[in-house]
């Protein structure tokens, strides 16, 4: 068990490919840096539309505004920035010739 661990451990080390999880298996996949980013903007232009750079400055300063006439502005919580990362949909039919993906949004 130990030899197999360490043999896994010092290949993860090693490969410069990207391993991600399966959805709902325990299964980890390798992929090419390259695919990975293709996959993450496929996902992520399918779920969110692009926002200018001021949007986030925008929408926290209109809830720090509410908040404030609210008398509430001591709960207000404001938006973390932080990546999302995806998990491959290995249960879905034609996974191996077309990859579903879910995005997960830590920010959400």
């Amino acid at each position: 068990f130990q030899a197999r661990m360490s043999q896994d451990l010092q290949y993860i080390k090693c490969t410069k490919k990207v391993i991600i999880e399966a959805d709902k298996t325990r299964i980890l996949y390798s992929i090419l840096p390259d695919d990975y980013r293709k996959l993450m903007a496929q996902n992520i232009t399918k779920e969110y539309k692009k926002a200018s750079g001021t949007a986030k400055y925008d929408i926290e300063n209109g809830t720090k505004d509410i908040a404030r006439s609210l008398q509430r502005d001591e709960r207000i919580e404001f938006f973390t920035t932080s990546n999302c990362f995806i998990t491959l949909k290995d249960h879905k039919e034609n996974f191996e010739t077309q990859p579903k993906c879910r995005i997960i949004n830590t920010a959400k």
